[in-house]
């Protein structure tokens, strides 16, 4: 991405703005040397109350500042120029290390590839319900396409900034939980609170961070209506007015295969949205048998989900060739056959946009992240909270708050290497003056005191341990 380097007096010199393969965006500002900690800490608290994620960071060897929550370069730019925390023309590096490949954009985007191939589907399948003046088709085309715009505007999957927020909350409030106490200049206020938005907003929301759920609801939901319309029109009422008794049995047929393809479209999009993903525990032991089979099954909720319907299609395919036939047997109108080719070009769409869906992720759920970046940001945060308590207190809460870290429903890494990583941004956070590790709560007078009911071990011996500050290796 791009590297601004500001030569003119002002208080950030450096701004270097990194993207991932989702798109997300996020920034680092680099504090020209002698800056004051008080504009620090004003940058700070109004960039965190414009709603961005702030968090102090070791960037590329440089204590940073890491910002998420804006859109593009241009509109943080333009609001740090506002406040003349950067000032004249910047000398402006593109870096070619930080190109994303075609590739790996493809990969992280098969979500949103899939939304666009429904698409077509979608309009094929309404196209041919109001062709045939079925109200269940038509409707059932509607879902589908509701349940398509959730993955067409969304399924980029660029949930980092909510990922950070929510996990930061995770921390705060399991410190909180263990009566740690945490200076307001950490932000945790900040981080606890829920911004009141619009009806609309919320709504957004909603579809932004759950583009499969919602998907998979809608998608279910058309799944219903053809197995309602099947039933009604070609198994209880199809009979009347067909010429001989082929053509009543290849409707049948035809029927209880979409009866079908409605039944297995509503169980696999039941399992894609209601089973939350689980990334794998590097430090859990392989299971065996139908273990296995459930630990697979958590970790590839939407590979389920795609290879039902997948086979839903199949049923959708076999059903649409046989009423193919049937009209061309019975030389049936232009516009009878013109609406089963549309629903052949919903069969063909579906089954390559069904592919993409099994490939795919949901982007959240229990340790499943988008990319690394939100494990460096939320380990970052948490070793900015460290550095604030009593400093004797500081090694005891490294391992401690690793082994938090490290669950499966957290970040859901092995524990060395989440404590190496700790410890590292915990040293480099005591020398960046974004994080201001000089206001550090001071030590109390080392006097054990009966332990309290439901204490903790690492509590009591953090209790007795005695005053001097630990020295932490990177």
């Amino acid at each position: 991405m791009s590297i601004y380097r500001y030569s003119h007096p002002g208080v950030i010199d450096e701004v270097t703005f990194r993207k991932t393969a989702n798109g997300a965006m996020r920034a680092y500002l680099h504090a020209r040397e002698g800056a004051d900690e008080a504009a620090l800490q004003d940058i700070a608290r109004i960039l965190t109350d414009a709603d961005f994620e702030c968090v102090p960071f070791m960037f590329d060897g440089k204590p940073t500042m890491e910002v998420r929550g804006f859109k593009r370069e241009t509109g943080l730019l333009a609001l740090l120029g506002r406040k003349e925390w950067i000032g004249g023309g910047p000398v402006i590096e593109q870096e070619k290390t930080d190109h994303i490949g075609l590739v790996d954009r493809l990969k992280k985007r098969t979500l949103q590839g899939s939304g666009a191939l429904y698409t077509i589907g979608d309009y094929n399948f309404f196209r041919y319900g109001f062709k045939q003046s079925k109200w269940e088709e038509m409707l059932a085309g509607i879902m589908y396409g509701a349940g398509t715009l959730s993955l067409s505007a969304f399924g980029r999957n660029d949930q980092s900034d909510k990922q950070v927020r929510d996990l930061s909350r995770s921390i705060v409030r399991h410190l909180m939980k263990e009566s740690r106490k945490l200076p307001k200049e950490c932000g945790w206020e900040h981080i606890l609170e829920d911004k009141n938005k619009s009806a609309l907003g919320n709504t957004i929301d909603l579809f932004r961070h759950y583009p499969s759920e919602m998907f998979n609801l809608f998608t279910g939901l058309a799944g219903a209506c053809v197995a309602a319309g099947a039933f009604s029109h070609k198994l209880r009422h199809g009979a009347a007015g067909m010429p001989d008794a082929l053509a009543i049995s290849r409707m049948k047929l035809s029927g209880w295969l979409d009866v079908g393809l409605g039944v297995m479209t509503m169980a696999s999009t039941a399992i894609g949205g209601l089973v939350e993903e689980k990334a794998h525990d590097p430090d859990r032991p392989q299971e065996k048998g139908v273990q296995a089979v459930l630990d697979w099954a958590r970790e590839r909720p939407l590979t389920i989900a795609g290879a039902g319907l997948m086979v839903s299609t199949g049923c959708h395919a076999v059903s649409t060739y046989i009423d193919h036939l049937e009209a061309r047997r019975l030389k049936k109108s232009a516009n009878e056959i013109g609406a089963i080719k549309n629903r052949a070009w919903f069969v063909a769409t579906n089954l390559a946009a069904e592919f993409l869906l099994a490939i795919s992720s949901k982007g959240h759920g229990e340790g499943v992240v988008n990319d690394s970046s939100v494990d460096n940001s939320v380990i970052a945060l948490a070793a900015n909270l460290i550095v604030r308590q009593p400093p004797r207190m500081q090694n005891e809460l490294v391992d401690y708050m690793a082994q938090f870290l490290g669950k499966p429903d957290v970040l859901a890494m092995r524990d060395e290497e989440v404590t190496a990583l700790l410890r590292a941004q915990v040293e480099a956070m005591r020398k960046n003056p974004w994080a201001m590790a000089e206001d550090a709560l001071p030590d109390q007078p080392n006097v054990v005191t009966p332990a309290k009911a439901g204490s903790t071990a690492w509590q009591d011996k953090i209790a007795a341990a005695p005053a001097a500050a630990p020295q932490l290796s990177a």
